[in-house]
């Protein structure tokens, strides 16, 4: 017995070994890791030739040439820099990083392994990249040396080019827009300057390249490096300069756009699945047929009952016998909402018996919104909107959720719900100023179609209202009006909508809106229930 014993134990042990293999470091990974220091002396070996291969050159005649570009630009540091490179992968990464993951073996470690592979690959790149660099520059300039007057040249059209796209904006566009927006004018040319700064520099380079080609035929050379890199950048000013000034068109066409959006209306669409499993009461053999119905839409009141019930709950039974009998374990009026027949789709003539569960709950969730669009206002259907935007939205109701007024760009829009008209004030694009006669108080006066935004007595705007607007919440918070102890007077528990004869007649204020809020939908996703009963004869 005692030889069976020690064969047991080596057995224990050697599937503890093979556990504890089997839970570290994948083997494929060790491999690579073995690989890492090969790899970085193979990359070390290709510096040197790249290296040696310079130095042929460099003691060459023809190096003459380029020996004021080398010294000047450091080529052969770039050697050494990559060779430092590479030292320092090998002694951080394999000898100290990749060492000790490796002594590890921890399975979890793979991604750090990974991630120090990655490292090494870019290293070694890199440092190759640097090691032929000097060659590449060498062949790069006498590139430029054979072809600088048509570099010159070409530069010249590019810089033509230039000029010839600056001058609308400089000469009509710009001004035209400080014209009809003084007080935007700084901000018009803040956002020009940049093209401005485009032209500047390839003229100065322009200028810096063509000195450089004069010098052909006198006794000084001149210096490519200068003449390519100035030309070059001529070319990539011009392309940015073809896409700036297109964005900067768009931004200008943005001071003549005007919009508003009001939260008009709210409106949600409740949803109730049934599911229902029916059975052969006369055998004990009978298998069970699910079906669900069509999701049905109720009202909220029928939601909230349903959604508040058990998800194990039977809420009804149905036996076909005797012509057919439902009991109903739920609110019968909510039940009743459902439309279900219970013999829809049955499945089979020997099934007598059913029982009925909520399978899921859903809701569509819309907004209607009043739109003014460059100085024409219309009213939106039904637009659905997601879950989160219906709830966060929901205190927003009467209130202007984006506006983007005359004089402003795109990217200066307000996207923090303000009192309707509100961001437009101020602005004489819409209004005026006014002092009311029997207070003295100054007042904000709209013009023509903006008129809508007082079209109910008290509803001006009053300059303190509009600083306190402006100074503490415009772009930052959303503004009810009010304020300590006073109620709100915007959004949906504000006084202004609560009696304003418009929002009293909205399908939020038929449905209850005011007096409770909506029944939750979270919380009750697809597969509730699990698709089936509880059990037969609860």
């Amino acid at each position: 017995m005692k030889p069976m014993r020690i064969s047991i134990f080596s057995f224990f042990c050697l599937v503890i070994t093979c556990f504890l293999v089997a839970c570290g470091l994948p083997g494929e990974l060790k491999k690579q890791a073995q690989k890492q220091a090969g790899r970085i002396a193979e990359a070390e070996q290709e510096v040197k030739r790249q290296k040696a291969q310079y130095t042929q050159i460099r003691e060459s005649e023809t190096f003459e040439f380029f020996k004021i570009y080398a010294e000047r630009e450091h080529w052969e540091s770039n050697f050494q820099v990559a060779l430092d490179d590479l030292q320092r992968a090998k002694e951080e990464i394999v000898n100290t990083q990749i060492a000790a993951l490796i002594k590890e073996n921890k399975k979890e470690s793979a991604t750090h392994l990974r991630a120090a592979f990655s490292r090494i690959d870019r290293i070694i790149k890199t440092s190759i990249q640097k090691s032929k660099q000097p060659i590449l520059r060498m062949a790069e300039l006498e590139k430029i040396k054979k072809a600088a007057p048509e570099m010159v040249n070409a530069a010249q059209r590019d810089m033509k080019d230039i000029n010839t796209l600056i001058r609308p904006l400089e000469a009509n566009l710009v001004p035209q827009a400080q014209k009809d927006f003084p007080k935007r004018s700084d901000e018009i040319v803040k956002r020009f300057v940049p093209l401005k700064k485009l032209q500047q520099d390839a003229s100065a380079g322009l200028k810096m390249a063509q000195t450089q080609l004069d010098l052909l035929g006198t006794d000084k050379s001149p210096d490519y490096a200068i003449l390519g890199d100035q030309t070059a950048l001529v070319k990539k000013n011009l392309d940015a300069f073809k896409k700036g000034g297109k964005e900067f068109r768009s931004q200008i066409k943005q001071l003549y756009q005007s919009y508003t959006k009001i939260l008009a209306d709210m409106r949600i669409d409740y949803y109730v699945q049934i599911g229902r499993a029916s059975w052969d009461e006369a055998s004990d053999w009978s298998r069970e047929h699910s079906y669900l119905y069509p999701p049905s839409k109720v009202e909220e009141k029928a939601y909230a009952n349903f959604i508040k019930l058990n998800p194990d709950s039977v809420v009804a039974r149905y036996t076909r016998s005797w012509g057919g009998r439902l009991r109903i374990y739920v609110d019968k009026t909510s039940w009743n909402s459902l439309g279900i027949r219970p013999a829809a789709a049955w499945y089979s003539r020997s099934h007598n018996a059913a029982e009925f569960w909520v399978e899921d709950f859903s809701a569509k969730t819309y907004h209607k919104y009043i739109l003014l669009e460059n100085g024409k206002r219309k009213e939106t259907d039904w637009e659905l909107v997601d879950e989160e935007d219906y709830d966060e939205y929901f205190d927003y109701l009467g209130m202007e959720i984006v506006s983007k007024p005359y004089g402003f760009f795109e990217d200066e829009k307000i996207e923090t719900a303000s009192p309707p008209g509100m961001s437009l004030v101020g602005n004489p694009k819409y209004g005026e100023w006014r002092t009311d006669p029997h207070t003295g108080r100054s007042f904000w006066y709209y013009y023509g179609i903006y008129s809508f935004f007082y079209a109910r007595p008290g509803r001006y705007f009053y300059r303190n209202d509009w600083d306190t607007w402006r100074r503490g919440y415009r772009g930052r918070k959303p503004y009810f009006g009010g304020g300590g102890t006073t109620s709100p007077k915007y959004g949906t528990y504000g006084s202004d909508v609560r009696t304003n004869q418009r929002y009293q007649s909205s399908h939020f204020a038929k449905k209850g809106g005011f007096k409770t809020p909506p029944a939750s939908v979270r919380g009750a996703g697809p597969g509730r229930r699990g698709g089936g009963p509880g059990g037969r004869g609860k």
